[in-house]
């Protein structure tokens, strides 16, 4: 009995310290992957479509650019177990509504290469961005004010937020908000 108390302690320990270590680590090598600086503005009064994303080469990019389409926004994560499983009909929807004006863009709260290989994994062929600048009011701009994900929002041709839905969204919902905001 001593003895395996003896080894329960020592892999506490061992554990512990393993833990501490890489929380150290990682405080001062910083992130492994630097993403865009956004312009000097005060971001607080900018709007969802002028706010600075990234694309998947680094670029800056803004949901403005897609001025003229209606847009399905799917705010999201690589570790949200919710957000994996709406992917398929985030990417049902593309294909069928992307020649009738609406596009889908995804917002990945994560780093580039995990949204690569998780693209790669799951075929998404719809857009996919980075948010990098406080990702957090990006949700709230949209209408999320808890924060949660996965979160999606409608934006009308000029960019005006139209719909928000935080939590997965399901087929007979996105046609629903499709139809209702979208094809009157």
């Amino acid at each position: 009995m001593r003895v395996k108390l003896k080894r329960i302690t020592a892999y506490v320990l061992f554990g512990g310290m393993a833990l501490v270590s890489g929380m150290v680590i990682s405080l001062y090598l910083g992130p492994t992957q630097t993403l865009p600086v956004a312009d000097h503005r005060e971001v607080s009064n900018i709007p969802l479509v002028d706010r600075p994303l990234a694309d998947l080469g680094g670029r800056t990019r803004y949901l403005r650019e897609w001025q003229g389409k209606n847009l399905l926004v799917n705010f999201w994560a690589t570790w949200c177990a919710p957000c994996r499983e709406e992917i398929p009909l985030l990417q049902s929807t593309w294909d069928r509504y992307r020649d009738r004006g609406i596009e889908v863009i995804g917002v990945a709260f994560d780093e580039e290469n995990p949204v690569k290989a998780f693209r790669d994994e799951l075929k998404i062929r719809y857009e996919l961005l980075l948010a990098f600048d406080d990702p957090f009011s990006l949700l709230s701009l949209s209408g999320n004010e808890v924060g949660g994900l996965p979160h999606s929002v409608l934006l009308d041709v000029n960019g005006n937020v139209l719909a928000s839905h935080t939590g997965i969204l399901t087929e007979v919902l996105l046609e629903e908000l499709i139809r209702t905001h979208f094809f009157r």
